[in-house]
């Protein structure tokens, strides 16, 4: 008989962890597992659940907000209690056995449903959690609430080791991972170098992510223009939406390469959905972060064969093996970025080398059927120590 399994989003809309969520529903064992999902009905995710043949019911989460305001907090309160009661409704109505939830806001409203309906609530956390009192209140209350914790790296679950009881039992790791099939190592490299009339004799190094202070992209302007006054044929893409917020951070950005410059030889592509493409024009994949929870896009460089150079904080040094798949150097550091990137650069069979045991990690570590399995594992034991708590609770009241 399946076991039924709701997983709530609070978003309707495409991110790293919707990515993630979405890989693990398409691969999911519908033999034994029958999802159905809570999210907002407005965004893309919607649309990509039907079209993996998976039900979802509609809550639009963002009504739940904090402010100040107190007629808006009031509001807030009002559909924080229908949105707990509407998901406890649909644990009853669609038998749900455990609860998956995405996030810290959907943990919360959907854990106070689960220990309502006495059903277990799997907390999946997938980034660094805020800071400041009232949210380490609410990642307390998640974390109680939770009968298990996944963090996607060993970086984002530090924050249970302090403070919290049980965090090594009840913290566990599951890695993120991507279908390698997605990613060919074989695609064109000279499609998207012909739209930026870059040839194929120079060299192109590549940030892809989010436009975002964390990610210390001046960092790797200022090695880009050392690295030019040695090796004066490459070029440097950086691709990503502005995080929200931080327009005058991608504006810093786009002055500070003009102050030293390096107009035209880097170059500012904003969003853009081929990532595939963008990957396959490069020869190196950087990740100059500051702190990095995980790094998804690490992964995909890797599985198309690319070498990586990342910080050597958060979650890379679990994903990139520093001197086999790619390079890790100190965050905030340029000059180490600089003798890095010119490292790959002069040496072309370690890159070459470097991109192939990449792709080898990929298919061995961060595969769907590696991690899809490791979660399956661990829903097979919530529920089989759950019925043997009910078991026992039911004797004991004989």
């Amino acid at each position: 008989m399946k076991v039924n399994i709701l997983y709530v989003n609070h978003t309707g809309e495409i991110g790293g962890a919707e990515v993630s969520l979405l890989l693990l529903l398409k691969n999911l064992n519908r033999a034994l597992y029958q999802p159905v999902v809570v999210c907002p009905l407005k965004g893309s995710l919607a649309r990509e659940l039907g079209k993996i043949s998976v039900t979802f019911e509609e809550i639009d989460f963002h009504q739940v907000r904090r402010t100040l305001n107190p007629v808006r907090l009031l509001i807030a309160i009002f559909f924080f209690f229908r949105h707990m009661t509407r998901i406890f409704q649909i644990v009853h109505s669609q038998n749900i056995k455990l609860v998956h939830a995405n996030s810290l806001k959907s943990a919360i409203i959907s854990g106070l449903s689960a220990r309502l309906a006495n059903v277990p609530l799997v907390w999946h956390v997938r980034d660094f959690l805020p800071v400041g009192f009232f949210r380490q209140l609410l990642i307390r209350l998640a974390y109680l609430l939770a009968t298990q914790v996944i963090v996607n790296s060993k970086a984002v679950g530090k924050i249970f080791k302090s403070g919290q009881k049980n965090s090594s039992v009840k913290v566990k790791v599951i890695y993120n991972c991507i279908d390698p099939d997605l990613y060919n190592p074989n695609v064109d490299r000279n499609a998207l170098r012909q739209e930026l009339n870059i040839g194929m004799d120079i060299a192109l190094i590549g940030f892809i992510g989010r436009i975002h202070p964390e990610k210390g992209l001046e960092y790797l302007v200022r090695a880009a223009k050392e690295i030019i006054e040695v090796v004066p044929e490459v070029r440097f893409l950086i691709v990503g939406d502005t995080a929200l917020g931080k327009e005058e951070y991608q504006k810093r950005m786009r002055d500070l390469s003009a102050e030293l410059g390096l107009a035209g030889k880097i170059l500012f592509l904003g969003y853009r959905k081929e990532v595939v493409e963008i990957i396959a024009a490069l020869d190196i994949l950087v990740l100059p972060s500051l702190r990095e929870p995980f790094g998804l896009v690490s992964l995909e460089a890797m599985a198309m064969k690319k070498p990586v150079i990342a910080t050597n904080t958060g979650g890379s040094p679990e994903v990139v093996i520093d001197g086999k798949t790619g390079l890790l150097v100190p965050p905030r550091d340029s000059g180490a970025l600089f003798s890095a990137i010119i490292r790959l650069l002069k040496d072309k069979e370690l890159a070459r080398k470097m991109g192939a045991a990449g792709r080898e990690r990929v298919t061995s570590f961060f595969s769907p059927e590696f991690t899809i399995s490791r979660l399956q594992e661990m829903y097979n034991k919530i529920l089989k120590d759950c019925r043997g708590n009910n078991s026992s609770a039911g004797k004991g009241q004989l």
